[in-house]
């Protein structure tokens, strides 16, 4: 088999991937330059539009290296895109996933899933195979509840993940009565039935207006699924994570204890930086550039802001990457 046609195998299992959920999809490729680099993107209308598009970003051929990374939860890959990228102009293959439940139009139904959780582990575990196509060292990492996702592959296939781990303000400690609570099926039916309708539409065009409080429970599962894991596991794979210190809803002692108790070989990027008198906003962490807001909707919403460190935040990341993966 050619490279071309391993490439093209490749691209129809990832758009599989999504046809099982959202019906029929397209795959809308884009060339990146004179040579065989190439964006590819699964479409589907039922998605809400450009940047909530699962993607991959292609070389042309198989590379010894390719990364995986997941977005957080409420949003969408864009918010990936841009370290995407950084990774990408080392030479290496990067699939962006959509978590089930996102970038949709009308996503309600879907985020009170009961399963939610085990959806979200099965786009990762599937995200692995699709990656495993292309290249031969498989790396993981992810903002927020993608991170928390990241470590549980990690966890979970070990063997499969033997490049690094890439945590970006990484969902590993949200607080103990938060993620105790989500433990009681009672408390988890309570928020299921009594949440605020989850809508697509909304300023932001990558991510929604409103927080799913039972897709926040469904988080706190995770977590203790991670925690339990730790319990009785080290990680051999290199750990590069980066946070605000003062991010209030992923908080970075999570960060420390993953380093200080279970990572054999890892780097903590830290920021405290104001932006406006402000302190970093917990998704901004990883935007290149602002995100500019539409008229779409009828709900508020604060416009996200560029991290002033990103390129500094990144050429860390590059450097551990190719130095230590």
């Amino acid at each position: 088999m050619t490279q071309n046609s391993r490439i093209d195998e490749t691209i129809h299992a990832f758009a599989c991937m999504y046809e099982k959920r959202l019906g029929t999809v397209q795959v809308q490729k884009k060339n990146l330059g004179a040579d065989d680099r190439c964006q590819y993107e699964i479409v589907s209308p039922l998605l809400r539009g450009k940047g909530n598009y699962p993607c991959v970003l292609s070389q042309g051929k198989i590379t010894e290296h390719v990364m995986v990374l997941t977005h957080g939860l409420s949003d969408s890959p864009y918010y990936m895109s841009a370290i995407g990228r950084h990774f990408f102009e080392t030479g290496i293959n990067v699939v962006f996933p959509l978590l089930y439940g996102h970038g949709m139009n009308n996503p309600h139904q879907e985020m009170q899933s009961w399963d939610l959780c085990e959806k979200w582990q099965w786009d990762i575990d599937e995200s692995i195979e699709i990656a495993s196509m292309l290249g031969n060292r498989i790396s993981l990492g992810g903002l927020s509840t993608g991170g928390a996702l990241s470590l549980n592959g990690v966890l979970r296939h070990p063997s499969k993940i033997t490049g690094g781990l890439f945590l970006f303000a990484a969902a590993l400690d949200i607080g103990f009565l938060y993620e105790n609570i989500g433990r009681l099926p009672l408390i988890q039916t309570y928020y299921r039935l009594t949440q605020e309708k989850v809508v697509g539409s909304g300023p932001n065009p990558y991510k929604y207006p409103v927080f799913s409080n039972y897709s926040g429970l469904q988080l706190a599962r995770l977590i203790q699924e991670n925690k339990h894991l730790l319990k009785s596991n080290r990680i051999s794979q290199p750990v590069f994570a980066a946070h605000s210190v003062q991010d209030s809803g992923t908080l970075v002692s999570g960060v420390i204890e993953l380093l200080d108790q279970y990572v054999d070989n890892g780097v903590a990027y830290l920021i405290s930086k104001k932006i406006d008198n402000e302190f970093l906003a917990h998704a901004d962490l990883v935007l290149e550039h602002p995100i500019e807001l539409t008229d779409e909707g009828n709900h508020e919403v604060s416009a996200p802001k560029a991290n002033p460190l990103f390129k500094n935040m990144m050429d860390a990341a590059i450097h551990f990457f190719q130095t230590e993966c």
